[in-house]
C-alpha cells in the first residue's frame, strides 16, 4: 500500500457532471471535501483568484479548442497551479502536444478517473508531469516520426545535418575528417 500523501488543493473547471464525477472518485479517496472547488469555464477566474489550489482539472471533453484557448490565461491567473486535461479516448497527440506547450502539466483520459485521478493530482502537484503510459508512448513516437534527422534544422550537434546558421556544414566537415571546425 503507497503512504498517505497530504491533501492536494483541488479547482476543478468542468461542466456540472464532470464536476461531480470527480468530486465522488476523491471524496471517496479520503479526499476532504473543503480542499476540493470547482466552477464551469466563466467562473475559472473568480475560482482561481479565491483559492490558488495546487492543482486544475481541466475539462477538454465539452469543447477542446475553447480549453486549449483558456489554458494559458488559468496559467496566468494561478502560475503555481498545475493543470491536468481530463480528456477522452480519442484526443489527438497534437492537440495534447499543444496543451503542453501552453502550460498543461498532463493529461489524463475521463475512463482512467476512478484508477488514477487522486495519484495524479498529487504527481502534478510535486511537480511532476502526468500521462499514462500509453499516451507517453504515443507522444515518444509522434515526436520521432516528426523528428527524422532530415529535420534537425538549427539544432546544436545535428552533425551533418544544415544548421539555421549555415555552421553545420563545418561541423560536418569536422566529424569526418577529425579536424577542427
Amino acid at each position: 500500500m503507497e503512504p498517505r500523501l497530504p491533501a492536494v488543493s483541488v479547482a476543478i473547471i468542468a461542466a456540472p457532471p464532470v464536476r461531480r464525477h470527480c468530486r465522488a472518485i476523491l471524496t471517496r479517496a479520503g479526499e476532504p471535501p473543503a480542499a476540493t472547488r470547482g466552477a464551469e469555464l466563466p467562473g475559472a477566474r473568480s475560482l482561481l483568484q479565491s483559492c490558488r489550489p495546487a492543482a486544475i482539472l481541466l475539462d477538454t471533453l465539452t469543447s477542446p479548442l475553447r480549453a486549449l484557448f483558456v489554458l494559458p490565461r488559468l496559467k496566468q491567473l494561478s502560475p503555481a497551479s498545475s493543470v491536468i486535461l481530463i480528456g477522452g479516448e480519442s484526443t489527438s497527440i497534437k492537440f495534447i502536444l499543444a496543451a503542453l506547450r501552453r502550460g498543461a502539466s498532463g493529461h489524463i483520459a475521463a475512463r482512467d478517473l476512478e484508477r488514477d485521478l487522486p495519484k495524479a493530482l498529487r504527481t502534478v502537484a510535486a511537480g511532476e508531469p502526468w500521462l499514462s503510459r500509453e499516451l507517453g508512448a504515443a507522444i515518444i513516437e509522434e515526436l520521432r516520426n516528426a523528428s527524422s534527422p532530415a529535420t534537425c534544422d538549427g539544432v546544436e550537434g545535428a552533425g551533418g545535418y544544415r544548421a539555421a546558421d549555415g555552421a553545420s556544414a563545418s561541423v560536418s566537415r569536422s566529424w569526418r575528417t577529425g579536424s577542427k571546425a
